[in-house]
């Protein structure tokens, strides 16, 4: 069984008890990045331009995407986009000296209180409907999709969609593989939403799933321990890994870890990484383990625990 384990934390070896494993969606086992990035990138512009009247705005750019996934705080890609509207409304009214900081500077000031800092930046009254954002939010990313998935012709802008970016990041025999070392309750933890979640039946995972185990942005949203709490109600395994990419995620396994039920429960993060950067950042912020890809996750397991599968597998 191969795979790469880019980074862990010295010494760790997991429990011989680990049955569970919870994925993140975005970036872990599903390419839904590039989609949501350029439906981010065309919103803020649009609204700015053509809602708000504001002339020749900074682009938003992958840079600065990633810079404030990093810093956390930020529920969906919606709140992201209205969070990047308010910073550009912020510098045209001259916050900054009227130019919007450097993406790591502008990610740095959030501190990891996302929405609520971006809140912060201008009045209550100047702010644009998030519920607006949010429907051409959805234009740019469904495109030719959004009729079928909300009953309804697009009303702000008619395109093709960057929903076709979309493809999996793992096999579905991931799953099966992860089960044949003895991790049979997986869950689901994402910021998507419930229209958004068509991935899973795409990766083999509908019929996997216990009532309860998949939680998303409408019900509670990361990284509040609520998260982990109902799904592991609902699988009633004994330990687990969460893989994730963002700070939202790491910061969800150690909040989890620091309740009574954590402790009885306890996770253990696995963060995918694209770069030495993200390793660095991750490794320094609390994960335990750091991987190229969540295909390679087996592989990490049976390295860093799962004594009794390894013997077996030498026999």
């Amino acid at each position: 069984m191969k795979g790469t384990v880019l980074w862990h934390k010295p010494g760790l070896e997991l429990p011989d008890a680990l049955d569970t494993a919870v994925f993140d969606v975005d970036g872990v086992i599903w390419e839904g990045q590039k989609s949501c990035n350029l439906s981010t990138i065309d919103t803020v512009d649009f609204v700015l331009r053509e809602i708000c009247g504001l002339d020749a705005p900074k682009r938003v750019t992958f840079e600065e995407i990633a810079a404030f996934k990093k810093a956390g705080g930020f529920n969906d890609d919606w709140n992201l986009s209205w969070a990047l509207v308010l910073t550009r409304l912020a510098a045209a009214k001259g916050r900054w000296g009227g130019e919007v900081p450097p993406p790591a500077e502008l990610a740095g000031e959030s501190a990891g209180r996302g929405i609520q800092w971006a809140k912060e930046l201008i009045p209550e009254e100047d702010q644009p409907s998030l519920q607006l954002l949010r429907e051409v939010f959805d234009e740019f990313y469904w495109g030719e999709l959004f009729q079928d998935v909300f009953g309804r012709p697009p009303v702000h802008v008619n395109v093709k969609g960057h929903i076709v970016h979309e493809k999996p990041l793992v096999s579905p025999d991931l799953f099966d593989r992860l089960a044949e070392i003895g991790i049979r309750k997986f869950g689901i933890a994402t910021g998507r939403h419930e229209h958004e979640m068509y991935p899973l039946e795409e990766l083999g995972l509908d019929g996997r799933l216990p009532d309860g185990a998949v939680i998303t942005a409408d019900t509670v949203t990361k990284p509040n321990p609520e998260v982990l709490r109902r799904i592991t109600a609902a699988l009633g395994g004994k330990a687990g890994v969460f893989v994730g990419d963002t700070r939202d995620d790491l910061e969800l396994v150690l909040r989890w870890n620091s309740t009574p039920e954590g402790r009885r429960y306890p996770f253990w993060s696995v963060m995918v990484a694209s770069g030495e950067d993200e390793r660095d950042f991750y490794s320094n912020a609390g994960a335990d383990i750091i991987l190229d890809s969540a295909s390679s996750l087996p592989y990490a397991i049976l390295t860093l625990g799962r004594r009794r599968e390894r013997e077996e597998l030498r026999c």
